[in-house]
């Protein structure tokens, strides 16, 4: 299993396994990049690092930043310095006894940092460099640092030493969860161009693996390509006037056509393939903000104000009925559940009721359009193994809405509605019945109203009459 998602940190199985989404970098984090420049950039929602470049006479001294260690006096970050030299070509870097070239508008090679932690124990990290420009500004990327294959710190691989074999045979590879950097592009530092450059480079790197390790003796072959989860969130609307490159969602369809053909041609006859998504995509336009439409609506109640930061900071729980946590859970504040909830226990269902009624007339002010095309309440639709840890509610919202980044964490802003902004403009938190998933196979099944739950169960049936 390859690139699998949700099994970081690596477990023992019965088999070979890479770890997939979820799969942190060598921070600890989902993916932070960092961008050196001379260049004054906002930094305000930047989800990346930006270091400020002091140059003198063509050179130039920063840090590479990876992980913090626990000591006794706090929090210790460790740090690699590196030279910058700039020349007439581009630029080389001096890191770790190592001479890096940087040409103009050109990605590196995986470039390996080993970060002490302490008794000579080492934490392991690849990334690459793209100096984007030397001139009227220095702008010089760094990726995410994935965590090296070799000698891990944290296990991304079942055996430990399978992300070795790989790399034997491979080189060096992405190991991060979410390689693609959809953050350095919605934040600007990276251009349309540079971030197919990368997402290209990704699934080649990808499909490099995925015929490697394949060989017909294996009873169960299961890899995950999610490039093209991250081009549809960045390019949905690439027909628009927000974006030049047209067509790119329909050219990775394309790539993908090509690499299942390949596939299929050295499979055995009688093998059965499973092409599958867990779901569809659509366009996102509107961002929306429960907890803000809520308190217009009388079930959330601030201390002072109409704003709050993140995490309620500024919540009236002592007022308050209902709030929304995620992208799409609604909590009812019930007495001896909640910390300081106020719903007797015997008015939950009135409460969600009135909830559900309150939220299923949410229209967009701009188009009189419904935003949410479901309520689901959680003892519909969670088994009792999972209800006492479910919200109350969840949400379905309609194709086209979903919830804003500060509303996610418990921050209340003054609209309850606003435009997407941001270049992450395709998305599938939706309702399931707007965002369907796939499921394809070279031999008939008998299925009907198939869901991602039943997969299990017929993955275990076909390895049993193997």
């Amino acid at each position: 299993m390859l690139r699998w998602p949700c099994t970081f940190p690596a477990q023992k199985f019965n088999g070979q396994l890479l770890t997939g989404m979820g799969t942190p970098d060598v921070k600890g984090g989902l993916g932070s990049y960092s961008f050196y420049t001379t260049k004054e950039i906002d930094t305000k929602n930047n989800r990346g690092e930006i270091f400020k470049l002091e140059v003198s006479a063509k050179f130039a001294k920063s840090v590479v930043k990876g992980p913090k260690i626990l000591g006794i006096k706090g929090q210790d970050e460790r740090t690699i310095p590196f030279e910058l030299h700039l020349n007439d070509s581009g630029a080389t870097i001096i890191i770790d006894s190592k001479k890096v070239t940087l040409g103009l508008g050109k990605w590196t090679d995986w470039i390996e940092f080993s970060f002490p932690i302490k008794g000579g124990i080492n934490s392991q990290a690849i990334g690459k460099f793209l100096l984007i420009s030397t001139k009227p500004d220095i702008q010089l990327y760094l990726t995410p640092l994935n965590i090296s294959p070799l000698g891990q710190i944290f296990p991304i691989s079942y055996p430990s030493d399978y992300g070795k074999v790989i790399y034997d045979r491979m080189g060096y590879f992405s190991t991060l969860g979410l390689a693609e950097d959809t953050n350095a592009l919605n934040d600007g530092i990276l251009d349309e161009t540079t971030f197919l450059e990368m997402c290209n480079s990704l699934l080649e790197e990808k499909e490099r693996i995925f015929f490697d390790q394949f060989n017909q003796d294996i009873h169960l072959y299961a890899f995950v390509f999610d490039t093209l989860d991250r081009i549809q969130h960045m390019f949905w609307q690439s027909n628009d006037k927000r974006t030049g490159n047209t067509n790119v969602i329909e050219q990775y369809y394309c790539k993908f056509d090509e690499i299942i053909g390949k596939f299929v041609s050295l499979m055995d006859d009688d093998a059965l393939l499973i092409i599958l998504s867990d779901h569809g995509f659509g366009p996102l336009k509107r961002i929306v903000d429960l907890n803000a439409y809520l308190r217009d609506k009388g079930f959330v109640h601030l201390r002072e104000g109409k704003t709050s930061p993140p995490l309620f900071k500024n919540f009236d729980f002592s007022n308050t009925t209902a709030y929304a946590y995620g992208f799409t859970a609604i909590n009812i504040n019930t007495r001896g559940k909640d910390g300081k909830g106020i719903v007797a226990p015997d008015q939950i269902s009135k409460a969600k009721s009135d909830v559900k009624e309150c939220l299923l007339q949410f229209l967009d002010d701009k188009t009189g359009k419904r935003v949410i095309k479901n309520v689901y309440d959680a003892n519909d639709i969670y088994s009792k193994t999972y209800r006492a840890d479910a919200p109350d509610l969840v949400i379905g919202f309609e194709k086209g809405y979903r919830t804003g980044d500060n509303a996610v964490i418990g921050g209340v802003g003054e609209k309850a509605i606003k435009d997407n902004p941001k270049k992450w403009c395709g998305d599938h938190i939706f309702d399931p019945s707007e965002v369907p998933g796939v499921f394809i196979t070279t031999h008939p099944l008998d299925l009907q109203n198939c869901s991602v739950f039943d997969i299990y169960g017929i993955v275990k049936e076909q390895l049993r009459t193997k």
